[in-house]
C-alpha cells in the first residue's frame, strides 16, 4: 500500500512528487534490476532447473524476456529520483525504466503460471508455476532465460540474558539513555550537536531512507515522534500484497500463526535509526523520512523472497530514496540444494539482489547491508553485502572486538568485506511485544550494525547536502578508525568503526577533545595556532571543531583559565586527538581522626570565598578528597562524617604551582553525645526512619572491644526494639529504625544506649 501521507510529504517539499498518481499502478507491477546473463531463446533449462519438470512440484522462477516494447512508455520515476540520478552522473538510463511488455507476461500466464513481481530494470518477472510447465515457458519465443528465485535470511543470534531497560537512571543530562553505548561508539552525539548548531533541524531531516525487512509495528513509544510527524511517507507489502506493512493484530499473541510476531525484527532495525524517546532511547537519525517495505517473511519459513527484495529496491529508488538499509542476506545456507547459492556466487555480480543493489548504487542510492551472522569462517558473507558499491556492516561488541557470528570476507573474487563495523552485540532495541510498548531490551546481530551505519550515512548526507552516493561512502570510510589490534583493513572489521562527527565535518576540519586528568570534559578551552589565531573552542562535552587551512602536522595550543596550558600536535585530519589538561589550582584534603586514621565515610564541603553554596565531595578509601575545579582561590572547607563531630572551617589558598595539601581533623562523637535525628519522626506520608550516630570508644585499638546495646522503649517502659553488638574501637556506629514496612504506633519514645558501663537516653516523638 502507498501511505496517504506520501502525497502530503512530497507536496510539502521543493522536489514535489508529481507522479504520485502513478504509484498505485506500480504496486503490483513493481520493477527490479536483474541484468541476468542471457541465454539464447528456447535453450535447455539451467542445471538447477533441469530436474524440476520431472518432480511435479511448485517452484518460483524468474522469466527473462527477449526485448522491451517502446510503445509501453518510459515508466514512472519521481523528480527526486531523477535529481539523485543526475548527481550520480546518470542522465540517460536508456530502456531501464521502460515497463515489461504486458503481452509477454500474459503469454507466460496462459501456460498456468501466476505472476508475482515485475522487474523492468532487467526486463524480467517472477512467477510461481508447476514445474512440468518450465520447458514450455522456456520455449516461448519471447523468453530468453529462466532462473530460480532464492531465499533470504535475517537470522539473529540469540542474545545473552541481559534483562530489560524499563526505568534506567542516567548521569548528567544525557538524552540518549540506553542507546548511548551504540551511538557513542560511532561518535553520533557530537555529530547531532554539529547539525543542531547549523540550524533547528532534527538529525536526518530532509533525508529519505528505505527500510527492507519483515514488517514494522509502530506502536512502541519510541515511534511517537515518527508517527506524530508523519515521517513514514510510503509503505508496501511485497509478501502478501496487503494494504499494510504491519502484521495483523490477531497474530500478536498466537504462536501457532505463521505471522506470529513477524514484524519484530523490522521494528527493531527501524528504531535504531528512527527511535525517539528521551531520556530512555534515541535513534541515529530520528528526523529522517522513511519508506517501509515488507520484503521477507519469518526466517523459519524460508519463503522464496529474493524477487520481493529486488522489487522493493526498484520501487524505493523510483520514489527517490537517498539511502536503503537491508538487514538480511542471501547466501549458501539453505535447503533443498537447488535453491542454494554457492560461495562462488558471492562475487557482487551473480545473485539477483546483488545485481539490483548494483543498479541502485549506480543510480545514486546509498545501500547499506548487514554482513550476515554466519561467521567466523572466511567467506561467510551474504549477498548483497558482496557488492562493491554496497556499504556492508559487520558487528563488534562494546570493547570493539569483532563478534564471532559476524560474517567475514573476502568475496569470492577476492575483495575485502565488510566495509566497516558497528555495535551488534547487546544493541539496545525496543521490546516490541510484551513490554507495554515502553520497555527496551538487547539483541545481537549484524542486523543492528547495519541500520546504525545507515543512520550515520543519513547524518553525513544531511551535513553535505548534494553529495553523491560515492561521496557519502568516501566520507564514511575515511572517518573509520581501526579496532584494537587492527593495523590495516581486513575481512573481519573492514576499515573499522565509522566516526559520525568526522564524517560530517568539512574537508578542512577535524576535531580535538579536551578533558581533565580525571577524564571529565573541559568546556571553554581555546585552541589556537602557532600564529595565535583561534582555531576552535570546546563545547560542553569537550569537543572543539578545528578549522585547519594549512598542511599537517599542525601544532595547537590549548588553554583554559582553570588549567595549565598544553599543546597538541595534530598529525592528520584523522588523528582523533584528546588533550588532557592538569588543573591549575589543586587542593588535596586528607580527612583524619584523633588516632590519625582515615575517615573513609567523610564528606568534604568547600566553596570559593564569596560563593553562597558549598560543593560536596565524598572521601575515597584513604579518606582523601581532591579539589580540581577551583576558579578563584582561596577556598573555605570543612568535613563531616557519620559518628564524628564536624571539623572546623579552614581557608586554603592554593598557589597554582602544584598540588596544595591540607588535613582536616574530625573528632569522634562519644557515646555520651550520641545523636538521633529527626527528633520528630514522621512515619506517615514521609515514611521517615530514625538514625543514630556515634563512634566507639577511643581506647587503644589493641585493648578489648566493648559491648554496645541500643533499645527503644515507649513512654510506659515497654520494649519496642533492641540491638546489641561488640564494637571495635573507633568504629562509627550508624543505626536506623524502624525497618521498612514495620508498623509503629505514634507517641513519645526513648532511645537508650548502653556502652562502656554507662547508660544514655534521648527522647523523640513519632507522628503519622
Amino acid at each position: 500500500m502507498i501511505n496517504g501521507s506520501i502525497i502530503r510529504f512530497f507536496e510539502g517539499h521543493a522536489w514535489a512528487f508529481q507522479l504520485a498518481k502513478h504509484v498505485a499502478a506500480m504496486l503490483f507491477a513493481l520493477p527490479a534490476f536483474l541484468l541476468f546473463t542471457a541465454s539464447p531463446s528456447a535453450a535447455p533449462l539451467r542445471k538447477n532447473l533441469a530436474a524440476l519438470p520431472a518432480k511435479d512440484t511448485i517452484c518460483k522462477v524468474w522469466v527473462i524476456f527477449t526485448d522491451k516494447n517502446p510503445s509501453t512508455g518510459t515508466g514512472a520515476v519521481s523528480p527526486r529520483a531523477l535529481a539523485r540520478r543526475r548527481r550520480a552522473g546518470v542522465r540517460n538510463p536508456g530502456a531501464t525504466d521502460v515497463p515489461v511488455a504486458e503481452t509477454y507476461l500474459r503469454e507466460v500466464e496462459r501456460l498456468g503460471a501466476r505472476r508475482a513481481n515485475i522487474f523492468k530494470w532487467a526486463n524480467a518477472a517472477s512467477f510461481t508455476v508447476a514445474s512440468p510447465k518450465l520447458d514450455a515457458i522456456a520455449n516461448l519465443t519471447c523468453v530468453r532465460d529462466l532462473i530460480l528465485v532464492r531465499s533470504f535470511v535475517n537470522t539473529t543470534p540469540a542474545p545473552a540474558v541481559r534483562g530489560l531497560g524499563k526505568a534506567a537512571v542516567f548521569k548528567g543530562d544525557s538524552i540518549y539513555g540506553l542507546a548511548l553505548p551504540q551511538l557513542a561508539m560511532l561518535n553520533v552525539p557530537p555529530a547531532h550537536r554539529l547539525i543542531h548548531a547549523k540550524g533547528p533541524a532534527a538529525p536526518g531531516d530532509g533525508i529519505l531512507i528505505g527500510m527492507f525487512d519483515s514488517g514494522f509495528r509502530l506502536q512502541h513509544r519510541c515511534f511517537s515522534y515518527l508517527n506524530a510527524h508523519n515521517l513514514v511517507v510510503a509503505d508496501s507489502d511485497f509478501i502478501d500484497h496487503k494494504n499494510t506493512v504491519f502484521d495483523p493484530e490477531s497474530v500478536a499473541d498466537n504462536p501457532a500463526s505463521a505471522y506470529y510476531q513477524n514484524d519484530e525484527h523490522g521494528s527493531c532495525t527501524l528504531a535504531t535509526i528512527a527511535g525517539y524517546d528521551p531520556p530512555q532511547f534515541m535513534g541515529v537519525a530520528w528526523g529522517a523520512h522513511f519508506v517501509l517495505a515488507r520484503t521477507e517473511d519469518s526466517p523459519v519459513e524460508k519463503h522464496y523472497e529474493e524477487d520481493n527484495w529486488a522489487a522493493a529496491m526498484v520501487w524505493a529508488e523510483s520514489l527517490g530514496v537517498d539511502i536503503v538499509n537491508s538487514s538480511l542476506g542471501y547466501s549458501d545456507g539453505f535447503s533443498p540444494p537447488d535453491t542454494d547459492y554457492t560461495y562462488q556466487d558471492m562475487n557482487g555480480v551473480t545473485t539477483i539482489v546483488s545485481k539490483a543493489a548494483t543498479m541502485a548504487t549506480q543510480f545514486g542510492v546509498v545501500v547499506v547491508n548487514a554482513m550476515g551472522n554466519d561467521g567466523p569462517a572466511a567467506g561467510s558473507l551474504a549477498a548483497p553485502a558482496d557488492v562493491k558499491g554496497v556499504v556492508s556492516a559487520g558487528a563488534v561488541d562494546g570493547s570493539l572486538s569483532v563478534a564471532d557470528f559476524s560474517g567475514r570476507g573476502p568475496t569470492s573474487d577476492g575483495r575485502i568485506k565488510p566495509d566497516c563495523v558497528a555495535l551488534g552485540v547487546g544493541a539496545c532495541v525496543p521490546q516490541v511485544y510484551g513490554g507495554n510498548n515502553t520497555a527496551y531490551t538487547y539483541e545481537d546481530g549484524t542486523s543492528f550494525s547495519s541500520p546504525l551505519t545507515a543512520g550515520v550515512c543519513a547524518l553525513v548526507l544531511q551535513a553535505h547536502a548534494g553529495d553523491s552516493a560515492g561521496a557519502v561512502r568516501n566520507r564514511l570510510y575515511s572517518s573509520c578508525f581501526f579496532v584494537p589490534g587492527q593495523t590495516a583493513a581486513n575481512n573481519a572489521s573492514g576499515r573499522g568503526v565509522p566516526d559520525a562527527l568526522l564524517a560530517c565535518l568539512a574537508d578542512n576540519q577535524t576535531y580535538v577533545t579536551v578533558a581533565d586528568s580525571f577524564g571529565r570534559s573541559v568546556a571553554g578551552a581555546v585552541l589556537a595556532t602557532k600564529a595565535g589565531v583561534q582555531a576552535g573552542i570546546t563545547d560542553s562535552a569537550g569537543y572543539a571543531i578545528v578549522n585547519l587551512d594549512g598542511s599537517f602536522p599542525e601544532t595547537l595550543s590549548v588553554s583554559n583559565p582553570l588549567f595549565l596550558p598544553r599543546s597538541v600536535i595534530v598529525a592528520s585530519r584523522h588523528s582523533r586527538d584528546t588533550v588532557v589538561l592538569a588543573s591549575r589550582f589543586i587542593v588535596s584534603v586528607s580527612m583524619r581522626d584523633s588516632l590519625d586514621s582515615a575517615v573513609v565515610t567523610g564528606t568534604l564541603f568547600w566553596r570559593q570565598l564569596g560563593d553562597s553554596a558549598y560543593v560536596s565531595q565524598q572521601a575515597d578509601s584513604t579518606g582523601a578528597v581532591l579539589i580540581t575545579s577551583i576558579e578563584t582561590p582561596p577556598v573555605e572547607l570543612y568535613g563531616v562524617a557519620a559518628g564524628y563531630f564536624n571539623s572546623s572551617r579552614i581557608a586554603v589558598n592554593p598557589s597554582g604551582n602544584g598540588t596544595t595539601f591540607t588535613t582536616l581533623l574530625l573528632r569522634p562523637r562519644p557515646a555520651s553525645q550520641f545523636v538521633i535525628f529527626p527528633n520528630v519522626l514522621d512515619i506517615g506520608a514521609k515514611r521517615q526512619q530514625l538514625t543514630l550516630q556515634f563512634t566507639a570508644s577511643q581506647d587503644d585499638p589493641r585493648s578489648y572491644s566493648q559491648l554496645f546495646t541500643a533499645a527503644i522503649r515507649s513512654i510506659d517502659g515497654a520494649l519496642v526494639w533492641q540491638f546489641s553488638k561488640v564494637l571495635e574501637a573507633l568504629k562509627p556506629v550508624v543505626l536506623q529504625w524502624p525497618d521498612p514496612g514495620r508498623t509503629v504506633v505514634p507517641g513519645v519514645y526513648f532511645f537508650i544506649v548502653k556502652y562502656g558501663g554507662k547508660t544514655y537516653r534521648r527522647k523523640f516523638m513519632v507522628i503519622g
